[in-house]
């Protein structure tokens, strides 16, 4: 599979193992990969601002397709080449579930990270305290969502719902999905939401097509339904053996989780490295 010229990983559950960090074995296959002149992309849900740690890991990992794909992103230059914000009626729509279920929204924009300053100290409470530590340093903390939608009208590229139980996002999506939106699931109570068409598979695309790099010199890693579309638009493609059956079954291999070097595995099976 020499011709594969760009590698697209997911973060959280892919390249990053169960503590939020890359081992050593995975940065070194990763920086053989740059030695060899193949871009590796990031490919996640995440925005800008949730990305600094990585970046510090892997300085070479210049490129992105973020936020799900709304957010196409040069990181070396600091530029944005292209960006799909969500309607205001799409936000406020999601706001209105929030409500309703008792959920935590997260928005995500350009460069901002933004939660509601009394939900932040309880990410546990909607199953989302492993990311607590990054919350509390990256998040911009408001006492009004529907306030900081307002005063950003064009400039929330996504919607995070966490909610309190599974049955909360499924009561979610089901009022939700004739709005439009992409929405998919995340983690155990995460409903994500951005503007319709797009996805990882679209963000993927996108960025090969700017880089001058077909979809078939594309190979792709991650582990979860999210990860779909991005698995589906590579040439090639790996799911971690973590990943829902769905989602190991569109995948020309599994490999082990990102716990035991997973990555790692993908890139040797890939490009015989690692």
């Amino acid at each position: 599979m020499n011709d594969i010229r760009l590698l697209a990983l997911d973060m959280d559950g892919t390249l990053l193992d169960s503590r939020k960090k890359i081992s050593p074995r995975v940065k070194k296959a990763l920086e053989a990969l740059d030695a060899r002149g193949v871009f590796v992309a990031a490919g996640t849900g995440r925005g800008l601002a949730e990305m600094d740690e990585i970046l510090r890991e892997l300085p070479f990992m210049r490129w992105g397709f973020l936020v799900s794909g709304a957010h196409i992103f040069d990181f070396a230059a600091s530029r944005t080449l292209e960006m799909r914000p969500m309607s205001d009626a799409h936000v406020a729509a999601c706001l209105e579930r929030c409500r309703r279920e008792d959920a935590m929204p997260h928005f995500l924009t350009e460069r901002e990270s933004v939660v509601r300053a009394d939900q932040i100290g309880h990410l546990k409470d909607f199953s989302h305290a492993a990311h607590q530590a990054a919350f509390e340093r990256i998040c911009l903390r408001v006492d009004d969502m529907d306030a900081y939608a307002r005063s950003h009208s064009g400039g929330i590229l996504k919607v995070c719902m966490y909610h309190r139980d599974p049955e909360g996002r499924v009561r979610s999506l089901r009022a939700l999905e004739s709005t439009g939106m992409d929405l998919k699931f995340s983690g155990r109570t995460s409903l994500e939401a951005v503007a319709p068409g797009i996805d990882k598979g679209t963000g993927l695309r996108r960025l090969a097509a700017f880089l001058g790099i077909r979809p078939e010199e594309c190979a792709a890693v991650g582990d979860g339904e999210n990860d779909l579309e991005m698995l589906r638009a590579a040439g090639f493609s790996a799911a971690m053996n973590s990943a829902p059956d769905s989602v190991r079954a569109e995948a020309d291999a599994v490999v082990p989780d990102s716990d035991h070097d997973g990555v790692a595995e993908a890139v040797r099976l890939f490009f015989g490295e690692g």
